[in-house]
């Protein structure tokens, strides 16, 4: 095993880091689609990601999707099928350090109306918002940290 790995910052520009410096970040996503829109999250001029987050300590995933999912957005969902886990390295913003991520991602709807809409502080800096974006501009989104992958996992929750 190599000292250090390849991943990216949330510009999408290439970095080298320190194994020894990464911390492990297990990560969960919701693929929500409706009426031919995927629902996800703009960081300003970084670009979209699917909506989800970090799972803390003695939590459960899918416990930790529901939630994420409910403080960014106001929705509680339903978590049906996983469509993907992929490992993937990237600084963090703010110097939070660097992260070997394992993510998981699953096909998810929208239950109930919405409540209030919880941001960290992180995302208000990032210029986080909320976007229903149709399927067919899915390929012309630019995703933050050059994380294309999120554009076929996004095409495998359609089929």
């Amino acid at each position: 095993m190599s000292n250090t790995v390849e991943g990216y910052n949330m510009e999408g520009e290439k970095v080298i880091m320190k194994v020894s410096d990464l911390y492990f970040r297990p990560s969960v996503y919701a693929v929500v689609i409706k009426d031919d829109k995927v629902f996800m999250i703009k960081f300003g001029d970084l670009g979209y990601y699917l909506i989800g987050g970090g799972i803390e300590l003695g939590e459960d995933h899918i416990d930790a999707l529901r939630r994420e999912f409910l403080e960014e957005t106001g929705f509680e969902i339903k978590v049906k099928d996983l469509i993907e886990i992929n490992t993937r390295f990237f600084e963090m913003p703010f110097n939070l350090g660097s992260s070997h991520a394992i993510k998981f991602f699953y096909v998810c709807e929208l239950v109930g109306n919405a409540k209030e809409q919880n941001f960290e502080e992180k995302e208000i800096q990032l210029n986080a918002k909320l976007e229903w974006i149709p399927l067919s501009e899915i390929d012309n989104l630019k995703i933050t940290s050059a994380d294309d992958n999120i554009k076929s996992i996004v095409k495998k929750a359609i089929k």
